[in-house]
């Protein structure tokens, strides 16, 4: 019909269908009888049947209902630096410095620290999760090869011990804010008061970096404060740099460095002026000159920023700067064990002890680096029996002597440190013993390598 042709315009039309012819007469005119039901070539000499239909035409593709979208151009990354500090207004290190040493020390060397300045060895110290750590008791009967119990008996340690700082867990920032509608009012600020209190993560930091040369005392959010330093006992210098990390300008109303509870000390500090102001991502330099009279401690010094207006972040306030007595600390290569071991059992001397899970694996040849470089003792070899124990020794100079301890010269008056690091690297367990005729020597010493080697917390002086 007209309607159906019009519907199926591509369709070729095929020849009209003939008329059925009933059986018989189809396999008469083939010249073949009527094959039994049950034969199997019932199909064999019948001639081909009627031309095959034609195919039909292909359809024609459709056409897209719209054009295919141009791909968006990349967003251009957002420009570098975000105000972060550079560090090179301080010049770059020494190569030599950074980098490991690649040759093993000969058996009986001893390993003295440069005290030019070089990056003590840090990274890495710490990266794994705290394991229980053992009792005394069971730290020193693992560690095997022990000593004779007269050389190295523990005495009570005068002050508390320290413990493995807890897994730090997230907590609400203090003074802050709800989100409101932009259309209400912002809250306003109030202005800060001084630095926020120390977490446990925080104190870890700061004993570590008593142990280096460089660091950041605070990370922002609108103001930045790092640290870099020179050390040559009894005299040294550290760089404050400031950093503005926020769009707007940062006026400092006060700038000073002095000793944290307010007493000269042992320490004679000589500061340059602070900035007064710091524009939007703008940096500025403080240098503070250190020379070491006599022993001093626990204080150390702290430099005491106040903002104008009521910004800041938490930047007002004293900072401790990382100046522990181990600062001043100078190498004393002992010859032997036996001299080792006359200077261990001199009458009057303070004792330290920690007991820690040591955090990753034991590196021998590390553990030694940081004795050497973060602290300036000379790493003792063939002295302490047990392969996995280390043992150390220094001496504080000052102003008035920088000479090393003599039996003869200075016996009663020189400062001197002894220290014994026993690890067992089976079980993880470490104990640091460190003697001192200077209490916060010793002190200083066993709360940096427990925060170096065990990511143990103790209070910041």
């Amino acid at each position: 019909p007209p309607a159906a042709a019009a519907l199926a315009p591509s369709l070729v039309p095929s020849p009209p269908p003939q008329a059925a012819a009933p059986a018989g007469d189809l396999l008469a005119a083939l010249g073949a009888a009527p094959p039994a039901a049950s034969s199997s070539g019932l199909l064999d000499g019948m001639a081909p049947g009627p031309a095959p239909m034609a195919p039909m035409a292909p359809m024609a593709p459709m056409t897209p209902m719209m054009a295919p979208m141009a791909p968006m151009a990349p967003t251009k990354p957002a420009g570098g630096g975000g105000g972060a500090l550079d560090p090179s207004m301080f010049g770059a290190p020494p190569a030599a410095a950074n980098a490991p040493s690649s040759a093993p020390a000969a058996t009986g060397a001893l390993m003295m620290p440069s005290r030019a300045p070089a990056a003590a060895a840090s990274s890495g110290v710490g990266a794994a999760p705290l394991m229980p750590a053992q009792p005394p008791a069971a730290a020193a009967a693992s560690a095997g090869g022990m000593l004779s119990p007269g050389m190295f008996a523990a005495t009570s340690a005068a002050s508390a011990p320290l413990v493995p700082s807890k897994p730090a867990t997230l907590q609400p920032t203090v003074g802050s804010v709800p989100l409101v509608p932009q259309s209400a009012p912002a809250p306003a600020v109030t202005p800060s008061v001084g630095p926020p209190a120390a977490t446990p993560a925080a104190q870890i930091a700061w004993w570590k970096m008593t142990l280096q040369t460089e660091g950041i005392l605070l990370p922002g959010p609108s103001l930045q404060l790092g640290f870099k330093t020179d050390f040559r006992p009894p005299r040294g210098r550290i760089g404050i740099y400031f950093g503005n990390l926020g769009g707007g300008a940062l006026s400092i109303s006060a700038c000073a460095v002095a000793m944290s509870d307010g007493s000269s000390g042992g320490l004679t500090i000589t500061a340059a002026a602070g900035p007064t102001a710091l524009p939007p991502r703008g940096q500025a330099l403080m240098m503070v000159q250190l020379e070491h009279a006599s022993p001093f401690g626990p204080a150390v010094p702290a430099l005491t920023v106040t903002l104008a207006g009521a910004v800041g972040g938490g930047a007002g306030g004293a900072h401790k700067l990382p100046v522990a007595p181990h600062r001043f600390v100078q190498p004393w290569p002992l010859q032997t064990a036996d001299s080792y071991f006359g200077w261990w059992r001199t009458a009057g001397l303070a004792e330290r002890q920690a007991s820690f899970a040591w955090a990753g694996p034991y590196d021998r040849m590390r553990a030694k680096q940081q004795l050497a470089a973060g602290a300036g003792l000379a790493v003792l070899e063939n002295v302490d029996p047990t392969p996995s124990n280390l043992v150390g020794a220094g001496y504080l100079a000052t102003l008035a002597s920088a000479a090393p301890p003599d039996k003869v010269a200075n016996a009663s008056t020189a400062i001197f440190c002894l220290l014994r690091l026993e690890v067992n690297p089976q079980r993880g367990a470490a104990r640091l013993t460190v003697r001192s005729r200077h209490a916060p020597l010793a002190d200083s010493l066993v709360k940096a390598f427990a925060a170096a080697f065990g990511n143990v917390a103790a209070p910041i002086p």
